[in-house]
C-alpha cells in the first residue's frame, strides 16, 4: 500500500510540475505576443475616427463637420513624426464650413507602415484612391509641405476628383512650426480647378 501511495505522490508531483511548466510557458508566450503586437493608440485630433483599408495598408483618418458640407481633405507634411495632428489648430474652424477629412498618410501617424517603396506614386495613388473610395465626390485638397507636390499632381491627373487646391509649401504657422516674421508671405497659393 505504501508503494501505491508513493507512486500516486510521484504522479501528482509530475502532473503539478507539468501544469506549472505549461502555465509558465503560456505566460511567456502571451507576454511576448503582447510586446510584439502594437497596442491601439488614440488620436486627440477632434472628429470621428475611421480606418480606410487601402491596398498597401490601413489608413487612419478622422472626419469632422456636417456631412452635407463640401468636402475638404487635409494632407499633412511628410517628415519625421508627421501626422494629421499638425492640422489640430485649423481643423475646427474649417469644419464649420466643410466636411473635413484628415488622414494620416501611409507610414505616418496611426496608419500602417508596410515595408514597401514609399515613392511619390505611392502617395499620389493613395490620395486619388482616398478621394474616390472614401470621400466619394470632388473635394478641395489642402496640403502642407511635400504633400503640396502630390496634391498638385492628383489635381492635374484626376481633375474630376478635385474642386480646389490650397497649399502651403512649409507647415502651417497656426500649427506652431513657423519661425519667420511673415508666415504667409509668398507661400500660400490657391487655385480653383475647372
Amino acid at each position: 500500500m505504501r508503494k501505491i501511495v508513493q507512486r500516486l505522490f510521484t504522479i501528482l508531483e509530475l502532473v503539478g510540475f507539468s501544469a506549472l511548466a505549461t502555465l509558465v510557458i503560456a505566460t511567456v508566450v502571451a507576454l511576448r505576443h503582447l510586446v510584439d503586437t502594437p497596442q491601439p493608440l488614440e488620436s486627440i485630433l477632434p472628429g470621428t475616427p475611421h480606418i480606410y483599408r487601402w491596398r498597401h495598408g490601413h489608413i487612419f483618418y478622422k472626419t469632422l463637420g456636417n456631412q452635407d458640407a463640401p468636402p475638404l481633405v487635409l494632407l499633412h507634411t511628410l517628415s519625421v513624426g508627421s501626422s494629421s495632428y499638425e492640422m489640430r489648430k485649423v481643423v475646427g474652424a474649417l469644419a464649420q464650413k466643410y466636411r473635413v477629412y484628415a488622414p494620416d498618410l501611409l507610414g505616418f501617424g496611426l496608419s500602417d507602415r508596410p515595408k514597401i517603396d514609399y515613392s511619390a506614386e505611392t502617395y499620389i495613388d493613395l490620395c486619388h484612391d482616398f478621394l474616390s473610395e472614401v470621400v466619394g465626390q470632388p473635394a478641395t485638397l489642402l496640403a502642407s509641405g511635400q504633400s503640396c507636390n502630390y496634391a498638385v499632381l492628383v489635381a492635374k491627373r484626376y481633375a474630376e476628383t478635385c474642386t480646389g487646391l490650397a497649399g502651403r509649401p512649409s507647415p502651417f504657422p497656426e500649427c506652431g512650426y513657423h519661425k519667420g516674421p511673415h508666415p504667409y508671405a509668398g507661400s500660400v497659393f490657391f487655385s480653383t480647378l475647372s
